[in-house]
């Protein structure tokens, strides 16, 4: 591991992301970016005059802003709090999620960090946080926490799968995650024994296992018709340190009908959770 994206807008989120990333960081000797996007709805260009589209006041208080927030990023970078970590920034300006996707994939980090506060009602359905979009679109992986967590000794990962052949896709981060901390993985799928048992669950969670050459790890199912309801329920009873899921860059009516379950998940627990997006090459 050697570099840890950490967006920041300098809430309480923000910092929590921050502290559970920098003990990963300094166990791991890797660096962490900071990146901050001043929110404007327009994608004007930036440069030493300021911006193309904006009248001369509206140049002068972006130009300030800048400055502002990028005292604040030095701050943060010569925090004695975070001595011992490489630490740099960026400010971006634009919409927040689509600036920080343009960033992992010019940087392509070995991970993101990001808070959320986790949303509700509404908002929920209709609105959903930039930390649940970038795990669902996001090009490398990205754990979202919800306060300070140790993200250092990870011991027992729950990882909820379809088994769908797709999955296959992140196998490779997968292992990947395991063997950086040499956690157990607890193979779950949840479902409702309608049409299959769990014996005919579990045969297919070992083929899933012996194909992918899986190691360390527990086969593991959950009676529950909400999925992401199960999923949190189980890691709860199991003590789980950190849930992974595989997820879908859905857009539109199909984040409604097949990315609800990593966003339910992702807004409804306090345990950190580790996604990955499926993207077919």
């Amino acid at each position: 591991m050697k570099k840890i994206l950490v967006p920041t807008d300098f809430s309480k989120e923000a910092t929590f992301a921050l502290e559970s990333a920098y003990p990963l960081a300094q166990k791991k000797g890797a660096e962490i970016v900071l990146v901050n996007v001043i929110e404007d709805p327009h994608d004007y260009s930036f440069n030493t005059m300021g911006i193309a589209g904006y009248s001369p006041e509206e140049n002068i208080y972006i130009v300030q802003l800048i400055r502002k927030t990028e005292e604040r990023l030095k701050a943060l970078v010569a925090d004695p709090a975070y001595a011992g970590v490489s630490m740099s920034f960026e400010v971006k300006i634009g919409k927040t999620f689509d600036k920080i996707f343009e960033v992992i994939e010019r940087l392509n980090p070995d991970l993101v960090v990001m808070g959320s506060s986790g949303s509700s009602g509404l908002d929920e359905v209709f609105v959903g946080s930039n930390a649940e979009k970038l795990s669902r679109f996001s090009s490398v992986p990205v754990i979202t926490v919800k306060a300070r967590r140790d993200l250092v000794n990870i011991k027992n990962i729950v990882y909820a799968s379809d088994l769908r052949e797709e999955q296959g896709i992140i196998m490779n981060d997968l292992k990947a995650l395991q063997k950086l901390y040499g956690a157990k993985l607890h193979i779950l799928k949840v479902f409702e024994p309608v049409w299959v048992n769990d014996q005919e669950v579990k045969e297919r969670i070992q083929k899933f296992a012996d194909y992918y050459k899986l190691e360390n790890y527990t086969v593991n199912t959950f009676h529950d018709p909400d999925e992401a309801e199960g999923i949190l329920l189980f890691a709860g009873q199991n003590n789980a340190d950190l849930i992974a899921m595989a997820t879908h860059p859905r857009k539109g009516l199909g984040v409604l009908l097949g990315g609800m379950i990593s966003k339910n998940v992702i807004n409804h627990t306090q345990i950190p959770v580790w996604t990955k997006a499926i993207k077919k090459k």
